[in-house]
């Protein structure tokens, strides 16, 4: 039997246009090669990574590399974690890979949904929202399965490493001329980072925390601080967010070798760390992760989040 050319020219969009899709999607980082600070002199003081510790295994992914491939698996102080990156939504996330089917490994679509990338994992094929860590489609989609977020910082190279003397960071790599290319400028803002606490979710726009420095609030009626880096150069839009319990929290001027702090209401200093933010006798407050995006782009994630809003003064 004959086939008509235009069945032929429809057969051959079709398959163009599904090669063209695999191919927008950029290759992961799975455990990548790792330097120290002296093997990493390619890297400019003020250029942006990506900050991550667990357990004190520090790692500095550098956005430069990271934006040529999506998503970066790795495994730090044991636990199974994938950064991940969307410079045209600006969205900046890192999750734990261990889930109850087993431990997977993510990587960028290419595919968008409602403003929001979606990952896919190797295992399963399964499409996750990057900016939410839930599946939407696949054989895990409605499984109740949900990733679970890893506190990540945004920062400079040179004030990452005078906090983390002992980071490591991704290698410098040699990338095709087309890949290596000068990488679009990044979406304007403006920018907000949000946090779930329970079942509540708030978004803290980042220019307020510059402004502000600290923020004490309440996201579903649990006490956090919202701590913006003394001293970070805006660009790197460095935001922790912190269990507050019964403290409350202001800035401090005092920093020492690398290290930043605030102060709780009896004038006691808290050191600023990626897990804890901790006081001279030993207390500590946990650290509660958090994800960084575009305004837009988060409003897409969570539309029915609330955001928070400047005090009127008295």
């Amino acid at each position: 039997m004959r086939t008509h050319p235009a069945a032929l020219l429809l057969s051959f969009l079709l398959v163009s246009q599904a090669g063209s899709a695999a191919s927008a999607a950029p290759p992961p980082l799975d455990h990548a090669p790792l330097v120290r600070e002296r093997a990493a002199a390619w890297l400019k003081p003020d250029d942006l990574v990506l900050g991550v510790e667990i357990g004190g295994d520090a790692r500095a992914y550098p956005l430069s590399i990271l934006e040529r491939h999506g998503v970066a698996n790795d495994t730090i102080d044991r636990v199974p974690v994938a950064v991940a990156f969307c410079r045209p939504c600006g969205s900046i996330v890192a999750y734990r890979t261990d889930t109850p089917k087993g431990t997977l490994i993510l990587a960028d679509s290419g595919k968008m949904r409602d403003g929001d990338p979606l990952l896919t994992d190797r295992q399963t094929g399964t499409l996750w929202r990057q900016l939410t860590g839930t599946p939407v489609e696949g054989p895990l989609a409605g499984s109740g399965i949900q990733l679970q977020p890893v506190p990540v910082v945004l920062t400079t190279w040179t004030r990452w490493f005078q906090s983390h003397l002992e980071s490591r960071v991704l290698a410098q790599e040699t990338a095709p001329p087309a890949v290596a290319a000068q990488p679009a400028s990044e979406p304007a803002g403006p920018w907000v980072y949000g946090v779930t606490a329970g079942n509540a979710t708030k978004a803290y726009p980042v220019d307020l925390v510059a402004k502000l420095g600290v923020i004490d609030d309440e996201i579903g009626g649990r006490p956090v601080v919202v701590v913006s880096e003394p001293g970070a150069d805006p660009k790197s839009r460095t935001v922790r967010v912190y269990e507050r319990v019964d403290r409350v929290f202001t800035r401090s001027g005092r920093a020492f070798l690398g290290a930043s702090f605030v102060n709780d209401q009896g004038g006691r200093p808290w050191k600023i760390a990626e897990d804890a933010l901790t006081a001279p006798d030993g207390q500590k407050r946990a650290r509660i992760p958090g994800k960084l995006a575009t305004q837009a782009a988060w409003k897409a994630g969570y539309p029915e989040a609330a955001t928070y809003v400047e005090p009127k003064a008295p």
